[in-house]
């Protein structure tokens, strides 16, 4: 069977449509399907799958300690790990997975980029050894191959196998989760009840 590519997190209609034609199963794009949450103001909503953007102590952790929240993004920068034992402690236990966009590495310098790797992989390894998910998202306003994704996440400390779950079985159950395909199939039986009364 064909394993389902799912990117939890597009920020361009565009490169979401062209990386359907690619072959991925599933694509959600931030504002529509995916919530994505940087500021304190911002409140996690309901058939949505909520992701907040981490890479500070006090922001990672309260992530980590709401049901509510489905992927802690970025947890790391080039100047600070922002991720301990703690921390994935807490979201192990709330049900919160890990989650690194191949945007926020693209935009560093070369520099900035080999430090974030070396702090990615050690978030990766703590992690991991907790229990926690983790997914993968391209996080891009430009279209991504799902296979270069995977190949993101072997960079950044996951094995083969497990970095090409990354891309589809853990996102694909974090949508489950979030009652995507739930919401998804509601509307689309609301659509339907309301052509067949438009139509007579």
């Amino acid at each position: 069977m064909a394993r389902e590519f799912t990117d939890l997190l597009a920020f361009d209609e565009q490169a979401a449509a062209m990386e359907l034609m690619w072959g991925w199963k599933r694509v959600l794009v931030a504002g529509k399907e995916a919530n994505v949450l940087r500021t304190a103001r911002d409140q996690p909503m309901h058939g949505k799958v909520n992701i907040v953007v981490g890479g500070q102590v006090g922001i990672n952790n309260a992530a980590a300690r709401d049901k509510r929240i489905h992927v802690l993004l970025d947890p790391t920068t080039a100047a600070e790990l922002a991720f301990d034992t703690a921390t994935a402690t807490m979201m192990r236990e709330n049900n919160v997975a890990l989650g690194f966009s191949l945007a926020a590495f693209l935009a560093r310098n070369a520099r900035e980029r080999s430090r974030l790797v070396a702090n990615a992989r050690m978030c990766i390894a703590i992690a991991l050894k907790a229990g926690v998910e983790v997914v993968l998202a391209s996080g891009a306003g430009k279209p991504v191959d799902a296979q270069d994704l995977a190949s993101f996440g072997t960079l950044i400390g996951l094995e083969k196998p497990k970095s090409l779950w990354a891309v589809s079985d853990a996102p694909a159950s974090i949508c489950e989760k979030a009652g995507l395909f739930r919401y998804a199939e509601e509307a689309k039986a609301s659509s339907s009840s309301i052509a067949k009364r438009a139509l007579g």
